[in-house]
């Protein structure tokens, strides 16, 4: 098939937008270049199909053969042109599986799918599972820990100067502490109560405030005080000197009790000295010798020298955390200043504070602090315990972060921290001696128990016994007795 012979215009003469877009030079498309085929002639009226021949009439033609189709000029393909034009680049030959040396799958030898074992048979050098570089390459080689690439190294096996892993003192004050050896012992039966916010030691047992107020002993027994005049919700604070009993609750403000507990009656002047959203919230209060201390949740510290009859504002420069009274019954405070924390304490009027070096926090965070002679403890949740014997020197208790209270239990300085054990679902007891070796003593399940839930830790020194109470309820334990030797 050829293609006809134009003669190109002279250059001179302009050309037409469609002599440049004209397509005479490319090869013709399928069938273009073929001629035109005859017509197929009409059929003759004896060679049409009969009125009476049956259509569906399946039986085998014994007539004349048919002949035999003639294929030479039918249609073969969008290539089949393509030698007309041989200057038309259609790409590698390769790609059309025309190439002189045969097939270009003729070097490739599948996978059958009969009985062949694909190649996965009892030759074990057959293939590789594994092409990398580091391991041992020989059966009965050891793999080395030097034979691998470090944790942090770059394609060329140096080690970056930043490390993947926080600093070990930064884990070791987050790891929790071992078990001690001698794990103290439940002190009596589980009393059966509710929620417990706040715990204090009573004649005969403790003080435990929640949903209402109860006297419970050692050996288990609850006894609900009659609590007449007390309302506003939830008990959240408390404190009882054997002759006072002050409360605080969630929405009533403050109340005290001459009865142990009988009745109650509001002492709420503290309202006139704070604001309006100060005085809608309650207070946390601590009950020392002759002073009823009271801390509002904006951060501000109020004092009472009467039992809650008048009240007045405490000078203290910054947001009050929390507050306590040591064994001598004068306060303890945790402030939060601008740029660090100090600790406030001593009698009204003669309040004296210390700041604390490298310390800082936030105000408004949950903390619990403690007191007993020269030693002072403090927890902010989410740090560990930071605790000193000697007033000046302080140090981190390792494996008490997420403390929620704190206590001394004698004046070596040994101390007792509750710990919310992430992820466990219980509280820890944590013991630390003045040396600061912690070691957990008790356990209490507690699965209702957040990172934000109140924890009440008390020492009742009279019978040797810590008392802790919570969402979970309340739990009393004491040292293991050791075996006489």
């Amino acid at each position: 098939m050829s293609v006809p012979h134009t003669e190109p215009k002279s250059p001179a003469e302009p050309k037409s937008p469609a002599d440049e877009d004209s397509l005479d030079e490319l090869p013709p498309l399928d069938g273009e270049g073929d001629e035109a085929e005859a017509p197929v002639p009409d059929l003759d009226d004896d060679e049409t199909l009969s009125d009476d021949a049956d259509p569906f009439d399946d039986a085998t033609g014994e007539g004349d053969a048919l002949p035999e189709l003639e294929v030479s000029g039918t249609e073969g393909g969008w290539l089949v042109d393509a030698a007309d034009d041989e200057g038309l680049d259609v790409g590698s030959a390769d790609l059309l599986g025309t190439r002189e040396e045969g097939s270009l799958l003729e070097d490739n030898d599948e996978l059958g799918v009969g009985d062949e074992d694909f190649g996965l048979g009892d030759d074990k050098t057959s293939f590789a599972i594994d092409a990398g570089e580091e391991g041992p390459e020989a059966d009965d080689e050891d793999l080395r820990e030097e034979d691998l690439p470090g944790l942090d190294a770059d394609e060329d096996g140096e080690g970056k100067d930043d490390s993947f892993y926080e600093p070990l003192a930064a884990q070791d004050e987050a790891a929790r502490p071992p078990w001690s050896t001698e794990a103290w012992n439940a002190a009596g039966a589980r009393p059966t109560v509710g929620a417990v916010h706040a715990v204090t030691c009573a004649t005969r047992g403790i003080l435990a405030a929640g949903r209402g107020l109860a006297a419970v002993d050692l050996e288990g027994a609850v006894k609900v005080l009659p609590a007449m005049g007390l309302g506003g919700g939830d008990v959240t604070s408390l404190g009882f000197d054997g002759a006072l009993l002050v409360v605080a609750t969630e929405h009533g403000g403050v109340f005290v009790s001459h009865d142990s507990g009988a009745s109650f009656a509001q002492a709420n002047g503290w309202r006139e000295q704070v604001s309006a959203q100060e005085a809608a919230s309650g207070l946390d209060l601590a009950l020392g010798a002759g002073e009823l201390w009271g801390r509002t949740a904006q951060g501000k510290l109020l004092a009472s020298k009467d039992q809650g009859v008048t009240w007045e504002s405490a000078d203290v420069d910054g947001f009050v955390l929390a507050i306590g009274v040591d064994d001598k019954g004068t306060l303890v405070a945790l402030v939060s200043t601008l740029g660090g924390a100090e600790i406030v304490r001593g009698a009204r009027g003669a309040l004296v504070a210390s700041g604390l070096a490298a310390a800082e926090v936030r105000p408004g965070a949950q903390a619990a602090i403690a007191a007993r002679g020269a030693s002072v403890a403090f927890a902010v949740r989410g740090a560990p315990v930071r605790a000193t014997r000697d007033g000046q020197t302080w140090s981190v208790v390792a494996g008490t972060a997420g403390a929620a209270a704190v206590t001394f239990v004698d004046g070596a300085g040994t101390l007792l921290a509750a710990v919310l054990a992430d992820g466990e679902d219980r509280v820890l007891l944590v013991r630390a001696s003045g040396e600061g070796d912690a070691r957990v003593v008790a356990a209490v399940d507690a699965e209702s128990a957040t990172p934000e839930s109140a924890i009440a830790l008390v020492w009742d020194e009279a019978h040797g016994v810590a008392w802790i109470g919570g969402a979970f309820g309340l739990s009393a334990f004491q040292p293991a007795i050791k075996a006489a030797g």
